[in-house]
């Protein structure tokens, strides 16, 4: 790599490391999900300075490109960012689920507390008629 492109990739890594603290610095992105963006803008910038250690490590993997195995790894950080993601969604669902029904138990026994629902869950007509009545004395 010449060293144009290396000033260049290490420039964007700098760059993306910014736009993280930037916005975890906002709170726009939780500090558990910025680490592994903050390790990724690192790396970059790490392997821009160290290239010829990176083209050691591609030639011990076996890989005779050294740009394919640097492609390699951000393949497999991007997966496992993916999973992450994907786990976190997963509890995430679960708990609106959880709270969903929650919430719905809950309004229903307050309904059933009140008086107004009947065993079957519907309004007792004779309660509905006297909450919309004015008992201002206005007849």
């Amino acid at each position: 790599m010449t060293l144009e492109a290396r000033i260049f990739v290490a420039g964007l890594g700098l760059l993306f490391l910014l736009i993280v603290l930037r916005s975890l610095r906002s709170h726009r992105i939780q500090f558990e999900y910025s680490l592994l963006w903050i390790c990724l803008s690192v790396m970059l910038v790490l392997a821009a300075i160290f290239q010829k250690t990176a083209d050691r490590v591609a030639a011990w993997v076996g890989i005779d490109y050294p740009p394919a195995f640097f492609f390699l790894v951000c393949l497999f950080v991007v997966l496992i960012m993916l999973f992450q993601l994907s786990i976190r969604l997963s509890v995430l669902s679960d708990r609106v689920q959880r709270l969903a029904q929650e919430t719905a138990v809950r309004s229903a026994l307050e309904a059933a507390d009140s008086g107004n629902v009947d065993a079957a869950g519907t309004e007792d007509a004779g309660e509905a008629r006297g909450s919309h009545r004015n008992d201002g004395g206005d007849r």
